[in-house]
């Protein structure tokens, strides 16, 4: 196994460490080694973006209209009259839940 040596780190970084591991009931160097042992382990970043990439290709592409035509098409529909009930045919607004 081999050995690391860390200069000059801050004062607060250190009381943290050192706070953390009297929390997980380990000594600061127990708590640095455990935290290190899990940064290796992660997946580096080109790993994490091939998988990233290979989740893409496996979802299929959204279809459907897309968003701006359909609020063209309200839009429109407003300014000509549509079929969309108005304050006049519909005077009582539709509640929900339980207003009193």
């Amino acid at each position: 196994m081999g050995t690391l040596t860390i200069r000059n780190l801050d004062d607060a970084v250190i009381e943290r460490l050192k706070q953390e591991a009297r929390e997980n009931g380990r000594s600061l160097e127990a708590e640095v080694r455990s935290l290190l042992e899990v940064m290796a382990r992660r997946p580096s970043r080109e790993s994490y973006l091939e998988q990233v990439r290979r989740i893409r290709k496996a979802i299929p592409p959204l279809t459907g209209t897309d968003s701006g035509e359909l609020i063209h098409r309200s839009r429109e529909r407003d300014l000509l009259g549509g079929s969309e009930p108005d304050a006049e045919e519909d005077p009582q607004p539709k509640r929900t839940g339980t207003d009193s």
